[in-house]
């Protein structure tokens, strides 16, 4: 029996540092590679280093595999832009723009910082077939907001593609029935 292969694009130490904020990053990727693993997945790790210039699609001609799972913001917009056509989860792992507004000086964040943010959220709830985030408040805002941009109907909250996952989960999930 083949085993499915999954791409998880995210931070496996390589990319951003954990001063830069890329320390959530890095423990949701490895915490995703490790459920996933264990569940019986083949898995690979690819760490784009920067959001424009990633190599995700020269990287998957090279590599078959069945789906795409994004962990963050920004290795989330790498492969949101990128011209892939497997299905795509992005780990949103937490809300980037109310984030940035919560922990920023509100009156010295420039607008276009703010708008670009965004932006990226945007596009990682455009273009995702499936979504999940570390609470489930934070699975309740991205509902809110794939409702806000049409993407959902009310009627359809039965069976909404996000789930919560926390940071520190020790259960494995079914991704089967999720991937």
């Amino acid at each position: 029996m083949q085993k499915n292969s999954v791409l998880i694009v995210g931070n496996d130490g390589t990319g951003a540092s954990e001063a830069l904020g890329g320390g959530a990053c890095i423990a949701r990727t490895t915490r995703f590679y490790q459920a996933l693993l264990y569940a019986g997945f083949k898995v690979d790790v690819f760490s784009p280093v920067t959001s424009f210039s990633s190599g995700i699609e020269e990287h998957l001609n090279k590599n078959h595999y069945d789906c795409v799972v994004a962990i963050s913001p920004h290795p989330g917009e790498s492969t949101a832009i990128a011209n892939i056509s497997l299905p795509l989860w992005i780990d949103m792992n937490g809300m980037h723009p109310a984030e940035i507004l919560l922990t920023s000086d509100i009156e010295t964040l420039p607008r276009t910082e703010m708008l670009r943010i965004l932006a990226m959220e945007n596009v990682l709830l455009s273009r995702g077939d499936f979504f999940s985030a570390p609470s489930n408040r934070q699975a309740n805002a991205i509902l809110g907001e794939l409702l806000l941009l049409g993407r959902l109907k009310a009627s359809s909250k039965l069976n909404v593609p996000i789930q919560a996952i926390p940071h520190c989960a020790t259960e494995i999930l079914d991704f089967h029935k999720t991937a």
